[in-house]
């Protein structure tokens, strides 16, 4: 391996641990948060959710990987769909949804 490799390489292992640690830094916000923050795709589907209100709520497993419906059933996934096409489109939101005895507040 010549030297030129050798440094590629190099870089390339402190590339991945910085993402690593960055992504555990993000985890970490995440998880302490103390109201809800989710991540999802333009299929719905959620990459990322935690927050102390969501985990004292829902199991974090039943939610990340599925989308909007799966996660929350059709009913409030209509609800929310929406509010997240318009969050999609990089457009500020902020709403408030109601449901049986609780009350959503959501920005993004």
């Amino acid at each position: 391996m010549s030297r030129l490799e050798r440094k590629i390489e190099r870089l390339k292992g402190r590339g991945a641990q910085r993402l690593q640690a960055s992504e555990e830094r993000y985890r970490r916000l995440v998880d302490n948060f103390p109201g809800a923050v989710v991540v999802f795709d333009r299929d719905f589907r959620y990459q990322l959710a935690g927050g102390g209100v969501l985990s004292a709520r829902y199991d974090l497993d039943d939610i990340v990987g599925r989308t909007l419906w799966e996660a929350f059933g059709p009913e409030l996934g209509a609800r929310f769909e929406p509010y997240y096409r318009e969050a999609l489109t990089g457009t500020e939101v902020s709403f408030d949804i109601l449901d049986d005895a609780r009350t959503w507040c959501c920005r993004g």
